[in-house]
This record gives structure tokens, C-alpha cells and sequence, in this order.
């Protein structure tokens, strides 16, 4: 896949709207957490579809699967614990001269831990998480990561994980991520 053609090509503005909606929380939730991911995934699996390439599924059930995986493990339990446990506690609160809940971190830190450590067994040795292309998974995730490695905490603990260390490393440079990071 070329990744160039992701970040100057027409669908840009959509990759951009993606990575936006998922910061800023605008995806609809459901009553019931896995099925309102399910429809975030699908949601946005049918836009994507919707503006022909670049493809951000794969046509493989298999790799579907996984891909879809990962989207509700960030979705259920990754944004909860990087972004609301440690970010917000750690880095958003302080910067609003708000004090941060010690407690709140220390349990979000042990749960941010199980989580990486799934997230890196399923990604295994792949470049991406779910695959060796680009997905929904990766760009769903990026911005929880981005989030999460503001913090000491999330700096330190990625470091647990080489496979996504290297796969933030990646992920960090790429233009659309950075013409979408928060202001």
C-alpha cells in the first residue's frame, strides 16, 4: 500500500474527519459498549468503502475479524483507561490547575497494562496492528496512543511493548496524524 497516496489523495479530508471524530468522542455510543463499537467499526468501514481506496479493511474474513477486534478492545477498554484513566488525570487536569486523582491513575495504570499487552499479542509481529496494511485498527487506536504517551506513564509503559513502540513510531510520522493532532 502506498501510505503517500493516503495523505494527498482525496480521501485526506475523511481520514482527517475520522481521526477527528474519534478524539474528540463524536461517534455515537450505544447502551451496551461491544455493539456500539461493532457499529463504529462498521460505521466506519462503510465510509471508507463508501469513497473506494484506499481500502482500510481487509477482504479477508480472517484479517476482517482481527481488525474489527482491536477496534472494540481500544473502543472498550483501551480509551477508558489511556485517555480518561491516565491523560486526563495526569496531564488534561493539572493543565487546567485541576488536581489529579492518584488513585484513578493507579487502577487505570494496571488495566492500561493488561490492554497493551493484549494489543501486542494480537499484533504480533505484523507492521500494523492487524495486519501488514493500514486499517481502521491503527488509525482507531492512534490517537488513544497519542493521548496516552503525554503522560510519564504511557511513555514508560509503550516501552513494555516493542512491537508498538515501533508501531507508534510509524504511526507518529505519519502527515495525517500529524495535520490532526490536538491543539
Amino acid at each position: 500500500m502506498n501510505f503517500c497516496r493516503l495523505t494527498s489523495s482525496p480521501k485526506r479530508g475523511l481520514l482527517k474527519a475520522i481521526s477527528r471524530g474519534i478524539r474528540s468522542g463524536a461517534f455515537p455510543r450505544s447502551s451496551t459498549p461491544a455493539s456500539g463499537s461493532t457499529k463504529r467499526a462498521q460505521s466506519l468501514d462503510t465510509s471508507i468503502e463508501t469513497f473506494g481506496e484506499p481500502k482500510l479493511q481487509s477482504s479477508g474474513a480472517k484479517a476482517r475479524a482481527r481488525c474489527n477486534q482491536l477496534v472494540s478492545i481500544a473502543d472498550n477498554y483501551a480509551y477508558p483507561q489511556l485517555v480518561w484513566g491516565v491523560y486526563v488525570e495526569r496531564v488534561s487536569k493539572p493543565g487546567r490547575g485541576a488536581a489529579s486523582d492518584e488513585a484513578k491513575i493507579g487502577a487505570a495504570i494496571a488495566k492500561a497494562r493488561v490492554c497493551l499487552t493484549a494489543m501486542s499479542e494480537l499484533m504480533g509481529d505484523n507492521r500494523w496492528l492487524a495486519g501488514a496494511e493500514l486499517t481502521l485498527a491503527d488509525l482507531y487506536a492512534a490517537p488513544m496512543f497519542d493521548y496516552f504517551l503525554k503522560a510519564p506513564e504511557g511513555r514508560n509503559m509503550i516501552r513494555e511493548h516493542e512491537n508498538l513502540a515501533t508501531w507508534w513510531s510509524r504511526v507518529a510520522e505519519r502527515p495525517s496524524m500529524k495535520a490532526t493532532a490536538p491543539t
